[in-house]
């Protein structure tokens, strides 16, 4: 025990004498205004005649949206002790930037471009008082703990998950970070609403480019939405009226039969599409509300005429224009996987519903996303961008909103659509046939 601990205090001891991170004699980009290399330049004269030099920037970004943020050891020869939102380093005389970030990424994280591909963002120019430097951003999407980095002693203390917010509200309260880095943390976020933005158009002329021709084309997910829809919302409606039927307070309430009921006050249709659903919804309801993000999509879907419906152009992960506590159900179809953050929609179904109204969610399965088998537009070979979400995403989603509970789900095949028997029959007796095509899940909304 003993010796443990005298090596654990030389070890120590080591580690506080250090020497600097980087040599100072080391080669570096020197570059002009329009960030053209000069030449070579020492690291030293870079810091002390604070001469203008290039570095990278990589966002490492999980799942979740958490970045991995450093703190630098005191050796370093540029904010030691400070947080970093992003690793980097400075570019080494005829290194490019990307080779640049890949070191980099690799020497301070451990973590290779194999199992984390880069994707370059932008450049952006940072000068201050100690520093002149162009700044060339790099993210990349990376699951692992925080305890399995292999980080540089030398350079990285330790490394913390770190939302955006957090990195800002810490900064507020007086804790260090880089003033290049935070400014890094706010263009990465322009930079990140300017390719949602991007992709949301992308999408939105890709539905309306569609619309034409959806209802028309061999669109077998379109179809197998239908057939699980018209078993399941019978079955849904009845169970939101018998509850409804139970919820009275004097017995004349509690003994009025189903028929006196028929309908439900009112439905939400979130990504109604071309009113693909509308009809079926529609009989179960005095009010059927449709949101879609596509204007042509909804043109189509206005052109059936169903009566008691109403349809509203909306992005659905903004506020939904429907009275809060308003509908007893709420069905979201076939969108999904154009949404990245889908937390957003659980929580506007919650607080559209009122209190003891269904959630309805039919989504394009998991298994097939993965496979690269995405949305198309028509048959053509570009797929529409789309993102991967399980069962288990949606349930966590749910659970965020603190009132709505996870009821039932199931994975459904194609072999609903040549069967005639129930939908669990039909898709239980190929499981291991066919690649699962949507799932279908339920939740209520308790408080």
């Amino acid at each position: 025990k003993s010796c443990i601990c005298s090596l654990l205090r030389r070890m120590s001891e080591k580690r506080k004498h250090v020497a600097p991170a980087v040599p100072a004699k080391e080669r570096v980009n020197w570059v002009d205004e329009n960030n053209s290399v000069i030449g070579p330049a020492l690291r030293g004269d870079v810091r002390s005649k604070n001469l203008r030099h290039q570095a990278t920037f990589i966002f490492v970004e999980n799942s979740k949206g958490e970045l991995y943020v450093q703190k630098r050891t005191m050796t370093k020869d540029y904010c030691p002790g400070y947080f970093d939102p992003a690793p980097g380093g400075v570019v080494q005389y005829e290194e490019s930037y990307e080779l640049n970030a890949e070191r980099e990424l690799e020497e301070e994280m451990g973590i290779s471009v194999k199992d984390a591909p880069l994707e370059h963002c932008f450049t952006f120019y940072y000068e201050d008082d100690v520093t002149k430097c162009f700044c060339d951003v790099w993210r990349c999407v990376w699951d692992g703990a925080v305890e399995d980095l292999k980080l540089q002693a030398e350079e990285v203390e330790f490394v913390e998950l770190m939302s955006i917010d957090d990195i800002r509200r810490r900064a507020a309260q007086g804790e260090k970070f880089t003033p290049d880095g935070l400014l890094a943390v706010d263009k990465y976020v322009e930079y990140l609403q300017q390719k949602k933005n991007k992709q949301n158009n992308r999408v939105q002329e890709s539905y309306n480019q569609w619309s034409e021709t959806y209802d028309e084309q061999a669109n077998k997910t379109r179809d197998l939405d239908a057939a699980i829809m018209a078993v399941e919302v019978p079955k849904v409606v009845q169970s939101l009226l018998t509850a409804s039927i139970g919820d009275g307070d004097d017995a004349k309430s509690s003994s009025q039969s189903l028929s006196s009921r028929e309908k439900l006050s009112s439905v939400v249709e979130a990504g109604c599409g071309t009113g693909k659903n509308s009809a079926l919804l529609a009989k179960h309801c005095d009010k059927l509300i449709g949101l879609d993000f596509s204007e042509k999509m909804l043109g189509v879907a206005r052109s059936k005429n169903v009566a008691n419906a109403e349809y509203k152009q909306h992005d659905i992960v903004q506020p939904w224009p429907v009275p809060k506590g308003s509908a007893r159900l709420v069905t979201v179809n076939l969108v999904l996987e154009h949404i990245k953050d889908v937390q957003p929609v659980f929580a506007h179904a919650a607080s559209t519903l009122e209190s003891g109204g269904m959630l309805l969610l039919s989504e394009y399965h998991a298994d097939r996303s993965s496979a690269g088998r995405g949305a198309h537009i028509g048959d053509a070979d570009d797929v529409i961008g789309t993102h991967v979400h399980t069962e288990e995403e949606f349930k966590a989603a749910a659970a965020a909103t603190k009132s709505l509970s996870f009821v039932r789900s199931h994975s459904f095949t194609d072999a609903l659509l040549s069967s005639s028997s129930s939908p669990s029959s039909a898709s239980s007796s190929a499981v291991g046939k066919l690649l699962p095509r949507i799932l279908f899940m339920l939740f209520v909304k308790t408080k």
